[in-house]
């Protein structure tokens, strides 16, 4: 229906940029479709690829492999990304993600209305 409000993770018009993917949210959806025939990607594929790219932050960032080391900079991680900022909490899961709240303007993308600490994070 026409302007009717709703909870979603990720959607492709969240005005954001990932600094280590250097990719808009539109950018990464646009890159899926073509990779994919055409498919929309959800809020899964797009916090999968967040996720690879906070490893990849951490790989970076500890100038190793090694499990020890990576996982000490994904503790210290603050990565800010298209889907959002991703940082861990003390329970090593995501400490910085919160429902979107969305709106559908009729022949418009989603618009987002809110988040729950303030765009650009999560």
């Amino acid at each position: 229906g026409e302007y009717v409000l709703g909870p979603t993770q990720w959607t492709s018009s969240l005005p954001t940029t990932g600094t280590f993917s250097r990719l808009s949210s539109s950018e990464f959806a646009d890159m899926f479709r073509a990779r994919f025939d055409g498919a929309e990607v959800s809020y899964n594929g797009a916090a999968q690829f967040a996720a690879a790219c906070a490893l990849g932050a951490a790989i970076e960032a500890a100038d190793s492999v090694e499990t020890a080391a990576v996982r000490a900079q994904l503790e210290r991680l603050t990565l800010d990304e298209f889907y959002g900022r991703i940082a861990f909490g003390a329970e090593h899961q995501i400490s910085s993600a919160g429902l979107l709240v969305v709106q559908h303007p009729p022949g418009e993308p989603l618009k987002v209305v809110h988040s729950p600490t303030g765009l650009p994070d999560r």
